[in-house]
């Protein structure tokens, strides 16, 4: 219960008023510093601790002022007694601000007022949604109609028909002012072996081609040995025997006085000779009487004619 205020007429500026909740110090001055915090008020002069006080009429001289109710957040205080005006009121989250007493006595401080609860804060943003599944393709269109068809070319000319003459394996050539296709039993191609046959065959150049077999990607190219003459030739070594046999079949290809022998001794400077060629055979000898040589021997065929090196463009 609050004592009589006698002291309250008189003194205009409160004494020192205990820290008043929120409020700054209200001595003499006008405004109120930055309210502090309102905890637990200082002890009110006489007075009761106040609950959390409403807001302070203007105190004449307290009665026994009874415990306030449970008031709300304090509004701001209206003016105290012949207070003055308040200086700067506080933020009004934690008490009102006193504004400079009147000739309250030692008139208690209000209680602490309840503060503003804080608000709450907001909710997190729930999680969006997961996307929905893209929808299904749209059908495709119906095919353009096709174009119309170009006009056909003129057909060709007929050619020349050419009559054939032929048997089956014989190579087909010209033949005559009229076109005639004709076959020779002297030319032939078999194609089982890929061999062509003919009588005679004239070229500027003979070469036979083969694949290289130890460098890839290339060929092997051989040329004909040449000569002004329709020749053969057989070649060997003969050791310790003095008779070169002729191969059977030159009796008859053969002319026998066209054969020519070259020798060449094995194993040191022997001179080797030839006797006579006589009957398919070569009989030769040697200065030592011991025979060891290679031997190479030419011949010209007699089953066709002599070859004419040197023709005459209007007969041939």
């Amino acid at each position: 219960s609050s004592g009589s205020s006698g002291t309250s007429g008189s003194s205009g500026t409160s004494g020192s008023s205990g820290t008043s909740g929120s409020s700054g110090t209200s001595g003499s001055s006008g405004s109120s510093g930055t309210s502090g915090s309102s905890g637990s008020s200082g002890t009110s002069g006489t007075s009761g601790s106040s609950g959390t006080a409403g807001t302070s009429g203007t105190s004449g001289s307290s009665g026994t002022s009874g415990s306030n109710g449970t008031s709300g957040t304090s509004g701001s205080s209206g003016t105290s007694g012949t207070s003055g005006n308040s200086g700067t009121n506080g933020t009004s989250g934690t008490s009102g601000s006193s504004g400079t007493s009147g000739s309250s006595g030692t008139s208690g401080s209000s209680g602490t007022s309840g503060s503003s609860g804080t608000s709450g804060t907001s909710g997190s943003n729930g999680t969006s949604g997961s996307s929905g599944s893209s929808g299904t393709s749209g059908t495709s269109g119906s095919s353009g109609t096709s174009g119309s068809s170009g006009t056909s070319g003129t057909n060709g000319t007929s050619g020349t028909s050419v009559a054939l003459s032929a048997t089956n394996g014989q190579v087909l050539y010209a033949s005559g002012s009229t076109p005639v296709a004709k076959g020779d039993a002297g030319m032939t191609y078999d194609e089982a072996t890929d061999t062509l046959t003919v009588g005679t065959l004239n070229g500027t150049v003979k070469n036979f081609k083969i694949k290289h077999q130890s460098k890839e990607g290339f060929d092997l190219v051989y040329s004909s040995l040449e000569g002004p003459e329709i020749g053969v030739y057989v070649r060997g070594k003969v050791e310790l025997d003095n008779i070169i046999e002729l191969p059977e079949h030159w009796t008859w290809l053969v002319d026998e006085e066209t054969i020519t022998v070259q020798l060449t001794p094995v194993s040191g400077p022997v001179v080797h000779y030839v006797i006579e060629i006589n009957d398919n055979k070569v009989i030769i000898g040697s200065e030592t009487g011991i025979i060891n040589c290679h031997y190479t021997i030419y011949g010209e065929r007699k089953d066709v004619a002599k070859l004419i090196v040197e023709r005459d463009q209007q007969t041939y």
